[in-house]
């Protein structure tokens, strides 16, 4: 088996959402369909993930008819050390995004080039995943998208330090509880939580969005690393 580097041509394809998905406004990744976007809103979200690369490479393999052939990829997940352990690193993820009925559908295509994927990463210490909307379309990735609409809302400065302050006085604070210190109307409490959620979009709150479903009892609270001071 050997590789070669491949770069992504993304062009314009009937009935595809193909496009390029901003990585942390730091570069565009192309991306071939709305899975893969949602693929890409959920890796990108995620503090764990240091880098994202489309296409990182091509692999040629001999398949089981005994010819040669070729397989790229669709992404490389690169982790950062895991904060709980600094000896320890999340292995480099080589990943391919297919529907669930694709992958149904036509497995018998895909097995020689996802056994050559595999033996590829196990010699050269990465892992390889398969992503269908069962691992994509998760709760996490409600919770996200749904907070990810607030991120370039403006707001009070004022607001957010009152905001923060609370939760950070209280240690946590539920997302139903905030506008309360705030009082007036249902429609004033309703752009306090828009608040919280761009506050949670931008990681200056954080919260449980990957097991519980966000709502009024999601409980909040400061992030610390995000260079937070309190007002007083």
């Amino acid at each position: 088996m050997k590789i070669s580097v491949k770069n992504r041509k993304i062009g314009y394809t009937y009935l595809s959402q193909s496009g390029y998905f901003s990585f942390r406004g730091m570069k565009e990744i192309a991306f071939e369909s709305r899975l893969e976007k949602d693929f890409l809103t959920s890796f990108a979200f995620s503090d764990r993930v240091l880098d994202i690369e489309e296409q990182p490479f091509t692999l040629t393999y001999t398949n089981s008819q005994g010819r040669e052939t070729v397989y790229t990829p669709d992404f490389m997940i690169v982790y950062r050390p895991e904060t709980m352990n600094v000896s320890h690193f999340s292995k480099t993820m080589i990943v391919e995004v297919k529907p669930r009925e694709v992958l149904r559908k036509d497995f018998c295509t895909f097995k020689d080039r996802f056994k050559a994927m595999i033996s590829y990463c196990q010699q050269n210490d990465m892992i390889f995943k398969i992503y269908d909307e069962s691992k994509i379309h998760t709760l996490y990735f409600d919770n996200i998208t749904r907070i990810m609409r607030y991120k370039r809302y403006h707001y009070d400065p004022v607001e957010r330090d009152t905001i923060l302050n609370y939760v950070n006085a209280t240690g946590q604070a539920t997302v139903g509880l905030i506008p309360e210190i705030f009082g007036g109307t249902d429609m004033d409490k309703a752009e306090i939580i828009g608040h919280v959620y761009h506050l949670l979009a931008t990681k200056q709150l954080l919260a449980d969005l990957v097991t519980q479903p966000l709502g009024a009892e999601t409980e909040v609270w400061v992030n610390t690393h995000y260079g937070y001071e309190e007002t007083l």
